[in-house]
């Protein structure tokens, strides 16, 4: 249930990044045109996906935490299963974390896109394991 809950976060992280190169798009349009500055909202995009980032970094944490206590207790300790699970909870755990300090440092949509990429991908294989 837990996973459901990451992976429905990690892909509301994709419509913002899609929306923001669409609207870059809108914008130069309107800039070349003498509209007006949109700086504004796009800091307050960016605010709100960092804020997004964040919240899925800490929900991803706790996911890891709980997932290995939950196994280290269930008939699946000490199997190929709990052990390809816990890998793919610390990829996941660590592509958030690439995610969350690439964003941070520059804010660039694309460059965080393919952190994400990888986020979403750990977060399919433990999906695939369970």
């Amino acid at each position: 249930m837990k996973m459901i809950g990451i992976a429905t976060i990690l892909a509301a992280l994709v419509l913002p990044l899609g929306l923001n190169a669409q609207g870059n798009r809108g914008d130069r349009d309107r800039h070349e045109s003498g509209g007006r500055d949109d700086r504004r909202d796009q800091d307050e995009r960016r605010g709100r996906v960092a804020g997004i980032i964040a919240d899925c970094e800490q929900r991803t944490n706790e996911f890891t935490v709980a997932l290995k206590r939950n196994l280290d207790r269930s008939p699946l300790d000490g199997t190929r299963r709990e052990d390809r699970l816990n890998q793919n909870a610390s990829k996941l755990e660590h592509a958030m974390n690439r995610l969350r300090d690439s964003w941070n440092a520059d804010r660039d949509f694309e460059r965080s896109r393919r952190h994400l990429r990888v986020a979403l991908s750990a977060g399919q294989d433990i999906h695939r394991t369970m």
